[in-house]
């Protein structure tokens, strides 16, 4: 799940308790390329309005399928449609990547109770961070969710029924603000992950300038161990990025002992050798934690500014998040 699907839950749900009408969609098949995984959401007004949340591919195909939606008959409680460069078929350069489509499902969803607390349980389950699957029965229209239930797909299509395997969103768990770091949050929020940092240095705080009133993230002042204990979950990527052992240090021996999926620290070989050193005379530590360290962190291309290392970093994770979803 990325976090524009959770916005379209959350708008799904205004919508619902201000009486409107909407159409829910879901990617549920897609043939080359595609700018969003199975599973991801869609969302539009059912009245001739123009309001729709989430994004398939880009503004301008979005908003022909928007049309198309609108101008059709979609008036089951579900109905199928195939997104794809039909939509625009006067227009050029402006097709699905590898000449692809994407099959969606579409739910016409009126503004009743049951709707309203079906899209709140979705949403309550996904800000919950725990793994769950969404089954849609296509005989009852009926909708189920069960709890820490991953399938081997993230969509299956049966006869009777399709189901959904949610994952939480990747939260990103940064330790220290530097130049490093800010290239990542970027990269991090545009590539639609979750991103915290800490950090209780005074002359860096005061100099973050990438914080929430510019989109980016503001820096929460506590304890790294406090903080880890905090927010890491087994979908967390931990990264020590401060060049300070008693941030990086800390932050990551409270991360050994939590369920982080990723942890990684910065640093030169010769820095992370005596790292582990500082690691072995702690009575905290365990020889074990190694097998989860990443470090030095990141993809070998021989980066040596922030924005190539921290491009190395990304490229890393990404390489380990996206062979654990194949």
């Amino acid at each position: 799940m990325q976090k524009s699907d959770l916005e379209v839950i959350e708008k799904s749900i205004e919508f619902l308790e201000k009486g409107k009408s909407l159409k829910f969609c879901t990617i549920i098949d897609k043939k080359g390329a595609s700018t969003r995984p199975l599973g991801s959401l869609f969302a539009c007004s059912s009245y001739d309005e123009d309001e729709y949340f989430g994004f398939i591919s880009s503004p301008l195909m979005d908003k022909a399928f928007v049309e198309i939606l609108k101008q059709k008959e979609f008036s089951k409680d579900l109905e199928y449609y195939t997104y794809g460069n039909h939509l625009l078929p006067n227009t050029q350069g402006l097709n699905l990547p590898c000449c692809g489509y994407v099959k969606i499902l579409i739910e016409n969803l009126s503004p009743n109770e049951e709707n309203i607390s079906k899209q709140k349980e979705f949403l309550k389950l996904c800000k919950k961070r725990e793994n769950f699957t969404k089954i849609l029965d296509l005989k009852t229209k009926k909708t189920t969710f069960l709890k820490s239930v991953i399938t081997a797909k993230s969509v299956e299509v049966m006869q009777n029924e399709i189901s959904f395997a949610y994952q939480p969103v990747p939260r990103f768990l940064i330790l220290g603000a530097s130049l490093v770091s800010k290239y990542l949050v970027k990269m991090a929020l545009e590539l639609e992950f979750e991103v915290k940092i800490c950090d209780t240095r005074e002359v860096l705080i005061s100099s973050w300038d990438y914080n929430a009133k510019v989109g980016g993230v503001d820096i929460e002042i506590i304890n790294p161990r406090d903080f880890i204990k905090k927010y890491s979950d087994k979908n967390s990527i931990v990264l020590a990025l401060a060049h300070d052992p008693s941030l990086d240090d800390e932050g990551l021996i409270e991360a050994f002992l939590n369920q982080a999926f990723y942890i990684g620290a910065i640093g030169s070989a010769k820095n992370t050798q005596k790292r582990l050193d500082r690691f072995r005379q702690r009575d905290d530590f365990k020889e074990e934690f190694l097998q989860k360290l990443n470090a030095p962190v990141g993809l070998e291309i021989f980066a040596k500014i922030p924005a190539q290392i921290a491009i190395s970093i990304m490229a890393e994770v990404l390489k380990v998040l996206n062979s654990k979803k194949n």
